[in-house]
């Protein structure tokens, strides 16, 4: 539990004296925790990549240098600073949004995976999403299997991987039903664990997902992959078939 009291601690800090990528006290932006020299290096993702029929993906950086570094300070790192300047770019990615129907959901992690980290990087990012749009949170996801690491698998490893991996709470099942959901990430690649877990919440009633993570690739290959990956979407997802 050692990571959870220390990404506490961090948060309890004020997030904006000092910038989270270079440690600096000067020209820090007021409610993004991050100087204006680190801010330009943090490159936007502009684009939205159609992962699955009714599921679409976006991203608040390119997955690169100091956005890279900031997602791991997070995901190894435990600091809520971090989480605190990704999830403000994040929800200023999509401030549209902002007091809508959407309902903001984290990506689980399987409850071994928990213990040994001491927290889920990616229920920072939503509460910070939450806060900032005030949208509802809701912790709807719960991861079935407890399977390998993706590192190093190509898009079908991945989805093979990954398939059938998470489900729906059965008590969170009427809180997504008929509404639009906000799927909450760190990083972005292949879209695996976006369209695997967006399966889910279709499944379960939700309307459209949308996919925000705080950094994401960008490559042509990624669309290909996408598109490719939509008829692996329907075969595990036949109720999406009849729609």
């Amino acid at each position: 539990m050692t990571g959870l009291f220390r990404a506490i601690a961090d948060t309890i800090a004020p997030p904006d004296l000092t910038c989270a990528v270079c440690g600096g006290e000067r020209d820090v932006l007021c409610g993004f925790g991050v100087c204006r020299a680190c801010a330009k290096t943090l490159r936007p993702l502009n684009e939205t990549v159609c992962a699955a029929p009714n599921v679409e993906a976006i991203s608040a950086f390119v997955y690169e240098e100091n956005a890279a570094k900031l997602v791991h300070d997070l995901k190894y790192g435990a600091k809520g600073h971090a989480a605190y300047v990704l999830g403000a770019f994040m929800a200023a990615r999509c401030e549209d949004l902002k007091r809508s129907d959407f309902v903001v959901v984290p990506v689980s992690m399987h409850p071994r995976r928990y213990l040994s980290r001491g927290f889920n990087q990616s229920v920072y990012l939503a509460r910070e999403v939450s806060s900032r749009l005030s949208l509802p949170v809701c912790s709807a996801l719960c991861k079935t299997r407890n399977t390998p690491h993706q590192t190093g698998l190509d898009a079908k490893s991945r989805n093979e991987n990954l398939t059938d991996s998470w489900r729906v709470k059965d008590r969170a099942a009427g809180r997504i039903k008929g509404r639009p959901v906000l799927l909450i990430d760190d990083v972005r690649t292949t879209g695996a664990t976006i369209r695997t877990c967006a399966k889910a919440l279709l499944s379960a009633g939700a309307s459209r997902v949308l996919a925000l993570t705080a950094a994401g690739t960008q490559k042509d290959a990624e669309r290909r992959e996408a598109f490719e990956n939509e008829a692996f979407f329907r075969e595990n997802n036949p109720k999406q078939d009849k729609s």
